[in-house]
């Protein structure tokens, strides 16, 4: 069974009618205050989603033996459930039931408590809305422009959806792949400096080589040492580079 949420009369969730009503309140009752209403026809109103309400509050106790009259109506939806006027004690009765409704379709209700008594006879305490079992998210919202949202969470959600493991695979495919590259940096760097090796050898070697055959009167021609196919097309692939 799901546990009912106290809403205490301070909530700003909750709006009374201005000027109507002033904050009092004992520490026997809930959170130490109440609201006093100040005249006939002060209203509070509270709008829930939730399966059921309640309303308690304080009964004052007589005064000097006059008999006053607290009296309050309630109503859900705009429909009127329930005519509260109790008879007034000589003690005060605290944490008195105004109003308990039957079990409502779940959703969106608005609660209406409207004071119908004597001044210093009604005093608004605290609300309790209850949910039903498959959902205990209360949200209280106000008429106004201003929106207050209280939830409470079942205690019955499964580990897994509060937290989830950090895949790794990802990780180890970034490190493999810098590796790869560079190694392949690497490589490349090394053959373009046997290349430019190669190419500054044949040079010092033609620089210094020639051939004339015996008997050979005419002009001297150098001989040229060429490249390799290989090392011509490592050149390339440096210059394309």
């Amino acid at each position: 069974m799901t546990t009912p949420l106290k809403i205490d009369d301070q909530d700003p969730s909750i709006v009374y009618s201005p000027t109507q009503w002033k904050r009092a309140g004992r520490a026997i009752e809930f959170d130490g205050t109440t609201m006093e209403a100040l005249v006939s026809g002060a209203t509070s109103q509270l709008q829930f989603t939730g399966t059921s309400i309640a309303v308690f509050g304080t009964i004052p106790g007589t005064v000097s033996g006059t008999p006053r009259s607290p009296h309050s109506i309630y109503s859900i939806d705009g429909q009127l459930v329930h005519d509260f006027a109790p008879s007034m004690e000589t003690d005060p009765q605290f944490n008195l039931p105004f109003y308990q409704s039957d079990t409502l379709p779940i959703g969106d209700h608005t609660f209406l408590v409207t004071s119908l008594g004597e001044i210093f006879t009604f005093y608004l305490d605290y609300f309790e809305v209850t949910g039903d079992s498959s959902q205990t998210a209360l949200s209280l919202t106000t008429t106004t422009t201003s929106q207050v949202t209280l939830s409470t969470y079942s205690s019955n959600i499964s580990p897994d959806s509060s937290s989830k493991g950090i895949s790794t695979g990802p990780i180890v495919g970034g490190i493999l792949g810098g590796l790869a590259l560079l190694a392949t940096v690497l490589i490349c760097l090394i053959m373009a400096w046997k290349a430019w090796k190669s190419i500054h050898t044949i040079k010092d070697v033609n620089a210094n080589l020639s051939y004339v055959g015996p008997g050979f009167h005419g002009a001297v021609e150098p001989f040229y040492l060429t490249m390799s196919q290989r090392e011509h097309s490592i050149v390339s692939s440096i210059c394309d580079i």
